[in-house]
């Protein structure tokens, strides 16, 4: 075991980005390749195309990466096993502080949310991919959503859909449940284009009160969205991070609000 490279507070979210495209020198593969079980190996090796396993290996190795340099721990030496809905969640080393994660990838980029002791989801999708989102509308959104997004401009649909679709994984996905928790009980309000509003149906059994939501671009075509859970009341700090798996001398701190403020990257 070594010294951990990185802390969290009780109040953080750390959420990390990595970009495929940008790592693909045999070096870095090959110390990723070094870290994965058998069976993840086998995985990465059952996608079709390798841009798939290109994303997969390194999506793989940041997850390893990233809760060893918070614990300690050897990349290689973690087991993960699933929830009865999918969700992966940490079986070994057994941590004397729990450590919860999520990750999320999309074309050109994956993402690994890091916080103590909460739930936390997030979710990245490439929005430069073709769908047709107002005949999709209809079979992920609740009805306050799809009123909200048939109001808009045609030119102001798409970006908005993804805004909100981001945000339904995210939740989704930190409450361990997946696509077992219906679409349509639960919705957001997007007011002043940084306002973050969720209503949830009682039979959901959750409490909106508690939850902290984000949503961001990490680049011009790459919408992003957080949910974490605030256990105690207090606010929480969440913080973006650009690195490349097993490359700890790569730590770059980004400043997505700051971008976003001044149109590099949009909140829409």
């Amino acid at each position: 075991m070594g010294v951990p490279a990185l802390s969290l507070l009780p109040e953080e979210v750390h959420v990390w980005l990595a970009f495929p495209d940008q790592i693909t020198d045999e070096p870095s593969l090959t110390r990723c390749r070094s870290v994965l079980t058998p069976e993840e190996q086998a995985a990465t090796g059952r996608f079709v195309f390798p841009r798939h396993r290109h994303q997969h290996l390194l999506t793989r190795a940041l997850q390893r990466d990233l809760l060893s340099r918070y614990t300690g721990e050897q990349p290689a030496a973690w087991r993960f096993e699933k929830n009865r809905y999918g969700r992966p969640e940490i079986s070994s080393p057994r941590l004397r502080h729990r450590l919860r994660f999520n990750l999320s990838h999309t074309d050109g980029l994956i993402a690994c949310a890091v916080t103590p002791e909460r739930d936390v989801g997030v979710d990245v999708e490439y929005v430069g991919r073709p769908t047709r989102v107002m005949e999709l509308a209809p079979s992920v959104f609740a009805p306050p959503e799809l009123t909200s997004l048939q109001r808009l401009h045609p030119g102001e649909q798409r970006a908005r859909f993804f805004a909100l679709w981001t945000l339904k994984e995210a939740y989704i996905k930190a409450r361990g449940k997946g696509l077992s928790i219906p679409l349509d009980k639960f919705s957001f309000t997007l007011e002043h284009d940084t306002e973050i509003g969720i209503d949830i149906d009682p039979s959901l059994e959750d409490d909106a009160a508690t939850w902290h939501f984000e949503r961001t671009y990490a680049t011009g075509e790459h919408a992003l969205a957080l949910a974490a859970r605030r256990t105690d009341g207090r606010p929480l700090r969440v913080s973006y991070f650009q690195t490349i798996p097993l490359r700890t001398d790569l730590r770059i701190e980004l400043d997505l609000r700051h971008a976003a403020r001044l149109g590099l990257v949009g909140l829409v």
